[in-house]
C-alpha cells in the first residue's frame, strides 16, 4: 500500500511499480522507517503533551445524559451558517459568476422545497467519559453494545497533542454527534433528466449543508451545556484522522441517523460529518 497525496497521482504510481518492481522494495524500507521514528518519538511527545490542572478545572455536566437528541432545523435557521465562500470555491468562481452560480442554486432550492423529497438532520449524544493515555474511555451510557467503550486517538509527534489531553482522567464528558444530507434520490433523476449542472449545484450545496448542520448544532450544544471552550474535532480533521472511528460514534448515536458506511469507510450519504464534542478551557484543534 502506497499513499499519495494527490489521487490524479494513483496511475503513475502504479505503472512506476510495474515497470521497476524494486521501488516496491525501497517503499517498503522508507515506510518502516517512517513507522520506526514514529513509535520513537512517541514517548517524547507524551511527555511534552499540553498540561491540565485537572483539580482546578471546572468539569460541566450535561443534561440530557446519555440521550440522543435529534435535530431538523429549516434552512432559514442555517442560512447564516453556510459557508458561500467555500460553496463558490468549489465552483472556482467569483464576483458576477458567484452571483449568478448562487441565483440558480435558490431557484432549484425553491423548486426542491415545494416537492419536499429530501432530507437533512443532525443528531448528539453526550455520555459520561475519562482518558487513559492516548484514549478516551466512554461507559455507563444506555448503548449496551459501546458500554465501556475505548476511542483509540492518535497524539500528534510534532506538537506533543493528543485529543485524550483535554479529557479527564476521572470523570468527564464527552459528546459524539453526526450530521447528514440526503439528497441520492433528487442527484438520480436530476442526471437521468441531463440536468448535470443542477446536479452539480445541489451536491455542492448539500456539502456545505451538512457542514452548516455541524456549526449550528455546535452552538446549541454549546450554549445547552453552558461551557465556554468547546471543540467539535471531525473524523478526518488532523487531530481525529483515524476513519475506523466513524462505526464507533454511529453506534454511540444508536443509528438514530441514516449513515452507512461503505467498506473503506466512506460515509454513504456522501454530504455526513461525524465527530466529537470536548469541553475544556485548553481544548484546541491541531
Amino acid at each position: 500500500m502506497l499513499h499519495s497525496n494527490d489521487a490524479s497521482e494513483n496511475v503513475r504510481l502504479v505503472n512506476s511499480l510495474k515497470k521497476e518492481p524494486h521501488l516496491a522494495a525501497l517503499y517498503k524500507n522508507k515506510y518502516a522507517e517512517i513507522r520506526e521514528n514514529a513509535l520513537n518519538a512517541q514517548p517524547v511527545a507524551h511527555e511534552n503533551r499540553e498540561f491540565v490542572d485537572w483539580a482546578g478545572e471546572k468539569i460541566q455536566p450535561f443534561n440530557p445524559l446519555n440521550e440522543v437528541v435529534e435535530d431538523s432545523p429549516s434552512l432559514e435557521e442555517l442560512e447564516n451558517y453556510i459557508n458561500w465562500k467555500a460553496y463558490f470555491a468549489a465552483w472556482q468562481v467569483k464576483g458576477e459568476w458567484a452571483e449568478k452560480v448562487k441565483s440558480d442554486l435558490l431557484t432549484l432550492l425553491a423548486q426542491l422545497k415545494e416537492k419536499e423529497n429530501w432530507t437533512y438532520k443532525a443528531v448528539y449524544k453526550v455520555v459520561e467519559a475519562h482518558s487513559e493515555g492516548d484514549n478516551i474511555i466512554l461507559a455507563n451510557h444506555k448503548c449496551e453494545c459501546c458500554h465501556g467503550k475505548i476511542l483509540p486517538l492518535k497524539r500528534e509527534s510534532e506538537k506533543s497533542a493528543c485529543l485524550s489531553d483535554f479529557v479527564s482522567p476521572e470523570k468527564d464528558y464527552v459528546g459524539v454527534f453526526a450530521t447528514s444530507v440526503n439528497v441520492e434520490n433528487i442527484l438520480t433523476t436530476l442526471r437521468g433528466e441531463g440536468r448535470e449542472y443542477d446536479a452539480m449545484l445541489l451536491q455542492l450545496f448539500a456539502d456545505r449543508l451538512a457542514e452548516a448542520l455541524s456549526v449550528w448544532q455546535y452552538e446549541k450544544v454549546k450554549q445547552q451545556w453552558g461551557v465556554e471552550n468547546m471543540i467539535r474535532p471531525a473524523v478526518g480533521y488532523s487531530c481525529l484522522p483515524n476513519h475506523n472511528l466513524k462505526q464507533d460514534l454511529l453506534e454511540l448515536l444508536e443509528n438514530k441517523i441514516d449513515i452507512t458506511l461503505t467498506e473503506t469507510g466512506a460515509m454513504i450519504p456522501v454530504s455526513s460529518v461525524c465527530g466529537l464534542y470536548i469541553s475544556n478551557s485548553k481544548a484546541k484543534y491541531f
